[in-house]
């Protein structure tokens, strides 16, 4: 074995012409498999878009993320070109400048059918089984990108997104705005104001945890906890409100 490593030990410089001449055979393959999205992008664009407009949202991510596929791989050869330059980055960035409003948007239709979850999953909680699932996936390429990240030292614009923070971040927001919605009365009314206020919070708690429970558990993903999730938000925006009462 010593004898054999001897013998190949400057084997690596002889090949420098081939691993050169190989990394520019990954970057033309990388760019091939790209070219049917490369050339249609304003095509897609507009496609996504519509189909965010009518609802559809499992398929406009998925033509949300072959765009997104597209450039990031572009932007990941193009790192690993030495030396490589801003100007091309930039020309890529500006060439699939709009996916990023896409992701935008496509985020903004999530985010909708979160802040009114517990009345969609009443009437439609394919809906709600939908929006999870767009993140989900979010979060695994989040993963990949991150573990990319760990060893090249490559992060493709926005990533992670962390979607799956954002939805809790939503919908604890939502439990919120429900608890402060609920009052109808002040002390400049009627001197019994409070002790309504506080049935009032009591009953709609309940029914809500009771959807919770019935409804929701089985569109979320067993990891999320949802259940638990939910009586630890309306635990914390409950006491938050009456903070918020007693400094009146």
């Amino acid at each position: 074995m010593e004898t054999s490593y001897k013998s190949i030990e400057g084997l690596g410089e002889k090949l420098k012409d081939v691993r050169e001449e190989n990394n520019r055979h990954c970057q033309l393959a990388a760019a091939v498999e790209n070219l049917k999205h490369i050339f249609t992008v304003p095509e897609t664009v507009k496609k996504c878009q519509d189909l965010i407009t009518e609802g559809k949202l499992l398929h406009a991510h998925k033509s949300l993320a072959d765009l997104e596929g597209a450039r990031d791989d572009l932007l990941y050869q193009l790192s690993k070109q030495q030396p490589h330059t801003k100007t091309d980055e930039e020309t890529v960035l500006a060439y699939f400048s709009d996916v990023e409003k896409l992701s935008d948007n496509l985020g903004k239709q999530l985010w909708l059918v979160l802040q009114r979850a517990l009345m969609t999953v009443r009437r439609e909680p394919t809906i709600i089984v939908t929006v999870l699932r767009i993140i989900e996936r979010e979060e695994r390429t989040d993963g990949v990108w991150m573990k990319k990240y760990d060893q090249t030292g490559f992060l493709p614009p926005s990533r992670p997104k962390r979607w799956r923070q954002k939805a809790f971040t939503v919908l604890d927001e939502a439990v919120q705005a429900r608890i402060e919605g609920s009052q109808m009365e002040d002390r400049s009314t009627d001197k019994m104001w409070l002790v309504r206020h506080l049935e009032v919070i009591r009953q709609l708690t309940i029914e809500d945890l009771r959807v919770i429970k019935t409804l929701c558990e089985s569109c979320f993903p067993p990891h999320y906890d949802i259940v638990n999730k939910y009586v630890e938000m309306y635990h914390n925006g409950i006491a938050q409100h009456l903070c918020d009462l007693v400094q009146l």
